[in-house]
């Protein structure tokens, strides 16, 4: 979500962009106009086709050039392009939210990873023997009457590394009823997913909710809430900390979200 779109949803006060202080931030500025991206793309693009490829709108420019059959030193051109794009994104999102990490060479950088993804596409499309990849279509299913829907979910930048959660609730009309969320610090993955499930859990009974359903992404977290877990475990106090709630004077209904 760009600041662009945060500011349109209010969820912040201003659409400038908080890397440069310079502009709106729409997804255009993000992957293709801001000063980090220009001076990536300008390596890349021939002179001759840099006007075109500046002047177009937002899905012209996706369109014409993930579906351009040209190629930049064997490579294909879309590739390139969609490397560059992830590189921008990546590098967006780790100067607000993560570590100002600076680098060196960006158009190295792009380009040793352009011929790893190639070379890993390649590899993947010579191998006959992998079973297909099949889709899995994942949606989110009203609560029945009467009960409140709850879905948590934590992740780790690093795993371990710094980790945070969060979760909502939900009625059987799907109206909001609540949510939270909060920085845990350094953890794994499966640990902020617990602390998310704990809370969740912590919030709905100061709610005084009297049927929860209780949704997670994770088949090993739901493991762990309905066969238990060894006293051994680096996650057992958490474990335990959450059947405290399960075992409440309430009802409880464990749910993998798919």
């Amino acid at each position: 979500m760009t600041d662009e779109e945060r500011h349109r949803r209010h969820l912040s006060a201003s659409n400038v962009s908080q890397v440069y202080k310079g502009g709106v931030e729409s997804v255009l500025h993000v992957f293709r106009d801001c000063p980090a991206q220009l001076g990536i793309w300008v390596r890349f693009v021939p002179r001759r086709r840099q006007q075109g490829f500046f002047s177009k709108s937002l899905f012209e420019w996706l369109y014409d050039n993930l579906c351009d059959r040209s190629s930049c030193e064997d490579i294909p051109w879309s590739t390139i392009f969609a490397v560059i794009i992830w590189w921008g994104w990546k590098w967006r999102c780790s100067n607000i939210f993560g570590e100002n990490k600076k680098c060196r060479d960006r158009v190295k950088f792009v380009k040793e990873w352009v011929v790893e993804v190639y070379r890993a596409h390649s590899g993947n499309a010579l191998v006959g023997s992998t079973q297909p990849r099949v889709e899995r279509l994942i949606g989110w299913v009203l609560p029945c009457v009467g009960w409140v829907k709850v879905n948590t979910d934590g992740a780790s930048r690093g795993n371990p590394g710094l980790a945070s959660a969060g979760g909502v609730l939900r009625d059987c009309e799907g109206a909001w009823c609540g949510g939270f969320s909060l920085n845990i610090g350094r953890c794994s993955t499966q640990h902020a997913e617990l602390w998310g499930v704990y809370y969740g859990l912590y919030f709905a009974w100061e709610k005084k909710v009297p049927r929860v359903e209780l949704e997670v992404d994770s088949e090993a977290i739901v493991g762990f809430l309905k066969t238990g877990i060894s006293d051994s475990h680096p996650l057992s106090f958490l474990v335990r900390l959450c059947h405290n709630f399960l075992q409440k004077d309430w009802r409880i209904l464990l749910g993998l979200l798919d």
